[in-house]
């Protein structure tokens, strides 16, 4: 029996070639994918050149670009409520025989909108989570809040919410949209270091912020006396101070004031407040909630408290339907 023979061992390369096997594989060494005839193709970012077209050639006289508005929602109510401002609407070509399209499409034709079918990596370039509509309109006029106070007849019972300086576009959406849904006046909010309207906070409105009167102010705290001044009470929500909101019958013309995710109120808006009001909440676990959470349970209080007040019971006696006193530094707690 012969022995097995030995395999030799591979040669090491001498000189340079040595030295080119022993160099550890860097980004440089790697090919670059090639995207054509690939399916890299569709992982490179969106063309921006189509994008930059659309604002381009809707631009308004000024030079500033349109309002754009994504998501179905925002953009049925923005064709329904300012069917004037409508300039371009994008569809993606997967959604073309979509039953949600009949009634966009069909608002389209009646105000001969230029319609424009494209690929969904090209709304792409417009802004996530698009759900293939894209819309383009002249910029929604905000009225200055001495306008939005003419159209509150003195007297007349409504609620008027001020955000003190938001820090999320979601919350600030979320907001107008529980403000919108339980019939308040308008939404306010400050022009500086407050969370932006774009279109993911106008997406989180579900278009609320189209039908919606919002108001930009400079100074809050101006803002809040000049609304006082028109026959507005100001309850303010902090956590831990005032009375449950829950049993707190409110003023028929109220200005509901809610601070930030991580500073709270203001200590300009605060020291304004008629009245204090917080979330009574049972849990030991959980010690607060989302201003949004909070916002849509305090809105809904002051329409539960004005159906309470409007019973048999406050008939008798109308003064009822003011609300409790107002509260002073001397007495804080009322």
């Amino acid at each position: 029996m012969t022995a097995p023979k030995k395999r030799p061992f591979p040669k090491r390369p001498a000189g340079s070639d040595r030295q080119k096997s022993a160099q550890k594989p860097s980004p440089k060494n790697f090919p670059k994918p090639n995207p054509k005839n690939s399916q890299e193709a569709h992982k490179q970012a969106p063309k921006r050149p189509a994008v930059e077209r659309a604002f381009k050639s809707s631009r308004e006289k000024d030079g500033s670009n349109p309002d754009l508005i994504l998501g179905f929602n925002p953009v049925r109510a923005a064709l329904m409520a300012r069917p004037q401002d409508a300039l371009k609407l994008y569809v993606s070509e997967s959604r073309r025989e979509s039953k949600e399209l009949i009634e966009i499409l069909g608002l389209a034709a009646q105000l001969d909108l230029e319609l424009n079918f494209a690929k969904r990596d090209r709304l792409d370039g417009f802004g996530e989570r698009h759900q293939g509509l894209v819309l383009l309109a002249k910029t929604k006029a905000e009225p200055s809040l001495g306008e939005f106070l003419k159209t509150c007849p003195m007297g007349a019972p409504g609620l008027i919410v001020f955000l003190d300086h938001l820090e999320d576009p979601h919350n600030f959406g979320a907001l107008i949209r529980s403000a919108a849904a339980f019939g308040a006046l308008g939404v306010v909010y400050p022009k500086d270091r407050s969370a932006p309207l774009n279109p993911y906070a106008k997406m989180a409105s579900a278009g609320a912020s189209e039908v919606l009167p919002l108001i930009k102010v400079v100074n809050p705290a101006r803002a809040v006396l000049e609304m006082k001044s028109q026959g507005f009470w100001v309850v303010a929500a902090e956590a831990g101070l005032g009375q449950d909101v829950l049993g707190f019958d409110f003023p028929s013309r109220t200005v509901l004031v809610l601070g930030s995710e991580g500073h709270g109120l203001s200590r300009s808006l605060l020291a304004q407040a008629d009245h204090l009001v917080h979330i009574n909440l049972p849990s030991p676990l959980i010690g607060s909630l989302n201003v949004s959470n909070a916002g849509a349970i305090f809105i809904h209080a002051y329409g539960a408290s004005q159906a309470r007040l409007a019973g048999p019971a406050s008939q008798a006696n109308p003064a009822q339907k003011t609300g409790p006193a107002r509260r002073s530094w001397k007495n804080p707690k009322i």
